[in-house]
């Protein structure tokens, strides 16, 4: 009796296991072909460099035998721009390229890229040490997110739209940055419709030219931590100003135009004959020295003034119900201008 039931155990444990197995056999089979895909799948945003052969036959990016390894590059990789004995020019000949970044190799000569508009993303670096030599980015460029261009050397410059016709455009934005001393300099010129904001880092420059260089209305936070050179621009439009007090923007009598669409900061210095006007949601703060003389203008908006020479030599206007506050204790001189049936609120 007593080995009857033993095996009546064993045979009903047995059954219950078979039973598991079979339940869990989907399942595991499941998980071992998700498991398999994947593996097998390619890795998301993977980025191969491909760089550009010395004894390239042509500026071609697209024949495999201007480049090392004789294979012309996939879409989203990083391209590299090597040592060659004369100046080059390149040209993208397939539309929206995607390109996860650029690099200009050390001792490389003057380049133009130009051709067929591309889809910039990630970084392009100037790591040029063979003194002198600038690179241009003849082509128009969609930019999603934020690209920064950084300088190795600091004596060298790239320009963006130099020959006139294309167009930074987007909802990403663009960044400097730069070691060693030196101008560090980006040169942009406009018109561009990209909205994503520009930064321009310490120790770099971006000297700006034609109409709206950084975009219209809506382009996003202006950040001058370093140089901004407006100059030969007509017009400059930022969602607010911001940067610290290594900020400096000069040259020219260009507008600068801020449509707030939150609060912003800038400490660093505002010279020229530049005019400032402000309008939107939000406080613009003035804090430091400034020395613009074209004035300020504000239009329904809020300004704050940290220093008592915050609003440089001009005058102040208000041409629709606006607020003037104080940030710090300051004594402001500036000639005031109140449009008809405006409220000033001091």
């Amino acid at each position: 009796m007593k080995k009857t039931l033993q095996k009546l155990q064993q045979t009903a444990s047995g059954a219950c296991l078979l039973s598991s197995m079979r339940t869990l056999a989907p399942v595991l089979l499941v998980a071992l072909v998700a498991t398999l895909v994947m593996l097998s799948a390619p890795v998301a945003n993977a980025q191969t460099s491909y760089v550009w052969a010395t004894n390239a036959a042509s500026g071609n990016w697209q024949t495999g035998a201007n480049w090392i390894g004789g294979s012309a590059p996939a879409s989203n990789s990083i391209l590299v721009f090597s040592n060659s004995s004369s100046t080059l020019s390149l040209s993208n000949t397939v539309a929206n390229f995607a390109v996860a970044g650029i690099t200009f190799a050390s001792n490389s000569v003057n380049y133009t890229i130009g051709g067929s508009a591309i889809n910039l993303s990630g970084t392009v670096a100037d790591n040029d040490t063979n003194g002198g030599n600038n690179h241009y980015f003849n082509l128009s460029m969609v930019i999603t997110s934020t690209v920064t261009f950084s300088f190795a050397n600091g004596a060298y410059a790239m320009a963006i739209n130099q020959a006139g016709g294309s167009v930074i455009s987007g909802a990403g934005g663009i960044a400097t940055a730069g070691t060693g001393a030196g101008n560090n300099t980006l040169v942009i010129f406009g018109p561009n419709t990209y909205t994503g904001g520009t930064t321009i880092g310490t120790n770099s420059t971006i000297v700006l030219s034609g109409a709206t260089p950084l975009g219209g209305t809506n382009s996003g936070l202006l950040t001058v931590n370093g140089t901004l050179n407006v100059n030969a621009a007509a017009g400059v439009y930022a969602t607010g100003l911001a940067g610290a007090s290594t900020g400096s923007i000069f040259g020219g009598s260009t507008a600068i135009v801020l449509n707030l669409t939150n609060s912003a900061t800038y400490a660093g210095a505002l010279g020229g004959g530049n005019s400032l006007a402000i309008s939107g949601t939000g406080t613009e703060t003035l804090s430091g020295s400034n020395s613009f003389s074209g004035g300020t203008t504000l239009n329904g908006a809020a300004l704050a003034v940290g220093s008592s020479n915050a609003l440089g030599t001009g005058s102040l206007t208000f041409a629709s119900n606006s607020t003037l506050a104080a940030a710090a204790n300051v004594a402001i001189t500036n000639a005031e201008v109140i449009s008809t049936g405006v409220n000033a609120t001091l």
